[in-house]
């Protein structure tokens, strides 16, 4: 009876230390990763973005800036080790970098002809206004809802107004939208895409070199 003992006692083992290796590893990974995120953001994301706002797939009041040459940011740092959120440096302002992920609700309809139909901005307006009554049980007067929409979208680029769309289905953007007169959340600066741009809010013991 100890020979089967002694083989159950050293399988455990083995697994206690496959275990241990799994814990280990895990965590070298993901601080691998993130010591690596910023040089990502920098060469992969931001040259996507770029590149469809030079085609006009992408648009927004922060574009122009973000994507000049040379950038005026700089020192990228991935916020808990994710490229779609970061912060960056501008004239020794840091700033909050969010893209959003895509909505999957369906935007597009088909026409007679089997074509995909985007909604026009007016349809835009009316199902942002629909949105946030429903979601948010928030009524807003159409010259307020102007005011908080204040995107430009080409009507031609179905690109852009789905940027426009997701935007409007991210709750942190829209949460910031609706209270960036009251102080309480950080002001929002603008937008490229599906991205959008907030102040940074220093932590405590937060350390940027």
């Amino acid at each position: 009876m100890m020979y089967p003992c002694m083989r159950m006692t050293r399988a455990l083992r083995n697994l206690y230390h496959c275990v241990l290796l799994f814990l280990l590893v895990i965590p070298i990974g993901i601080g691998v990763f993130t010591l690596f995120c910023g040089s990502y953001v920098a060469h992969s994301v931001i040259p996507t973005i770029c590149e469809s706002y030079s085609q006009n797939h992408t648009s927004g009041p922060l574009c122009e800036e973000f994507c000049t040459k040379p950038s005026v940011f700089s020192d990228f740092h991935c916020i808990r080790g994710i490229p779609y959120a970061f912060t960056a440096e501008k004239n020794g302002n840091v700033y909050d970098f969010q893209l959003v992920a895509e909505s999957l609700d369906d935007l597009t309809w088909r026409d007679k002809n089997g074509v995909d139909v985007y909604p026009k901005s007016a349809d835009l307006y009316h199902m942002v206004k629909m949105h946030l009554m429903v979601n948010y049980n928030v009524t807003l007067e159409d010259n307020v809802l102007k005011r908080l929409i204040n995107n430009e979208v080409d009507e031609n680029e179905p690109t852009q107004i789905k940027d426009f769309w997701n935007l409007f289905n991210d709750n942190d953007y829209v949460m910031t939208k609706l209270f960036e007169d009251e102080a309480i959340l950080p002001t929002m600066l603008g937008t490229c895409g599906s991205m959008f741009v907030t102040e940074h809010l220093h932590t405590p013991f937060e350390i940027r070199k």
